[in-house]
């Protein structure tokens, strides 16, 4: 990244050559003698200026309209003060990893480029460097001063070089996301938990509120994944988008789970409410048909032949179970008391109650919705507060 700062570039040095044209500018000027005099811009092509220049700078410009914004004192030791105003452009390292928790630190090194530690040395005068008050950038806080510190670097040539450098620190605001990112996520995977409280027979309504809650998701990761900056890591902010999105997506697939009825367990179910006693009190069964005429509709069509299926297959039972067909009648309805039973292994007659559903009966939707209703919610709660509480943790902000 590039980053572009306006400072105050001040130096010290003390150069003894310069005793003597203190006391002529001190003598021409009538200056108070032990006083610093200033020096005009005539001076400043014909002194010695130690050739700082900035390590990681793109471009260097010194502003001035009508006048040059520098500043050039001479004191009676040869001590020389010289300030300027630079715009500096430069490159900053960003470390994305984070994001958007991240705290990015910038670096910003100066040094001479001919003069190495054994011919000058720097150091900082006033280790104390402070931005201008009331300054504000766009996505980054300004909460703390620049830090000083100084550093050697060896180069090829096997002579060592100094230098004086500024980290700077910027926390990324995080109000922008938390509006665009956090809350519309956690928004769809709550529109999601919707379903459990819905039946399970509304197949129309489950299903397209999981699709919903589905697509809306991917948009949203898209939409903010544009907005994101374009690097190629994985980011912590990517992290809670796909975690997100597949807390939406089991929601779908536990809709999926409890509408599976296997073929077996809807025949013995289906065949118990048609012809066991106290069921549904009465039941009418129709003889055995070669086949439905094609001259009804596709829908009732099909119903009587699902009827059909639903009779061979009773036929079959109560054979197996009496070693006889059932009687029945062609013209009338019977009661159910007088439909053939179902009998056991020891003679006597089931009730409803008696003949049971396979060993899976006890996993019914009811009892995996009940299950998902505080198991989503607890789950994605932990979730949220490890996410944050590690964000903020690692990331520095605490």
């Amino acid at each position: 990244m590039q980053m572009s700062v306006d400072i105050y570039f001040r130096q010290y040095w003390t150069d003894g050559r310069l005793i003597g044209l203190y006391e002529h500018v001190a003598n021409s000027t009538s200056a108070i003698p032990g006083q610093e005099v200033q020096l005009g811009y005539d001076h400043i092509e014909q002194l010695w200026f130690p050739d700082m220049y900035w390590v990681d700078a793109l471009e260097v410009w010194k502003p001035g309209v009508l006048a040059r914004s520098q500043l050039l004192e001479l004191q009676s030791d040869g001590s020389i003060f010289f300030s300027s105003r630079l715009l500096l452009t430069f490159r900053c390292e960003m470390d994305l990893k984070y994001f958007p928790f991240d705290v990015q630190e910038c670096h910003l090194c100066f040094e001479s480029y001919y003069y190495h530690t054994e011919h000058q040395n720097m150091s900082w005068v006033n280790k104390e460097i402070s931005f201008t008050p009331n300054q504000k950038i766009a996505n980054f806080y300004i909460e703390s001063a620049p830090v000083t510190y100084t550093k050697e670097t060896t180069y090829n040539l096997g002579t060592t070089w100094k230098q004086l450098c500024l980290k700077m620190s910027f926390p990324r605001k995080l109000a922008i996301y938390a509006v665009t990112m956090f809350l519309p996520s956690i928004a769809l995977v709550i529109l999601s938990w919707v379903g459990f409280w819905v039946d399970k027979e509304a197949v129309p309504a489950r299903s397209g509120l999981s699709i919903t809650s589905i697509l809306a998701q991917i948009t949203l990761i898209n939409g903010t994944g544009n907005s994101f900056p374009g690097v190629a890591d994985v980011k912590m902010g990517d992290l809670y988008l796909i975690v997100n999105f597949f807390y939406v997506f089991l929601t779908l697939v536990e809709f999926a789970i409890v509408s599976y009825q296997p073929p077996a367990r809807a025949r013995w179910k289906r065949a118990r409410e048609l012809m066991l006693p106290g069921s549904s009190g009465k039941a009418k069964v129709e003889p055995k048909k070669e086949s439905v005429p094609k001259s009804l509709p596709d829908n009732i069509q099909k119903e009587n032949e699902t009827k059909q299926s639903v009779i061979d297959a009773l036929y079959a039972m109560c054979v197996q179970a009496n070693g006889a067909a059932p009687s029945t009648d062609n013209t009338n309805t019977q009661e159910a008391s007088n439909l053939p039973k179902v009998f056991g292994s020891n003679g006597s007659s089931l009730n409803n109650s008696e003949v049971s559903l396979p060993r899976f009966d006890y996993w019914s939707a009811a009892n995996a919705d009940e299950i998902c209703k505080w198991l989503f919610p607890s789950s994605f709660l932990l979730w949220n507060l490890l996410y944050f509480s590690i964000m903020y943790n690692v990331s520095g902000r605490w």
